[in-house]
């Protein structure tokens, strides 16, 4: 998988920001392409994937939410960052590993694990 973007379309005064964390240039309710899934790590530096989620899903509360992690399932489960029930990639993944993963998760109606 490969994504790319050349900035054309952005003004220049938002560039520089389109990497800060929940930086929008549309006002709430307007945004041009809904979330449909976070994908997110488990353990990050500034926070963990829950607190992510908790931050993001107030602004998309039918965005369903993809963990992954280097650490076994059940070590982040008994370390209560994982659920049971919660959609889990292991790293490493392939490309086609994720991309299936992906579509389970968007394929599964009406499912929302717990948060």
């Amino acid at each position: 998988m490969r994504v790319s973007d050349t900035g054309a379309g952005i003004a220049s005064e938002d560039r520089e920001h389109i990497f800060d964390p929940f930086f929008k240039t549309k006002a709430q309710g307007k945004a041009a392409g809904p979330i449909h899934l976070l994908l997110t790590d488990v353990i990050m530096p500034q926070m963990t994937g829950r607190e992510l989620t908790e931050r993001v899903k107030p602004l998309r509360p039918k965005m369903k939410v993809l963990f992954m992690s280097g650490y076994a399932a059940d070590v982040i489960t008994s370390r209560g960052l994982l659920t049971s029930g919660e959609w889990y990639i292991a790293k490493p993944f392939s490309v086609d590993s994720l991309l299936a993963k992906v579509r389970e998760v968007l394929s599964h109606p009406g499912f929302e694990p717990a948060s």
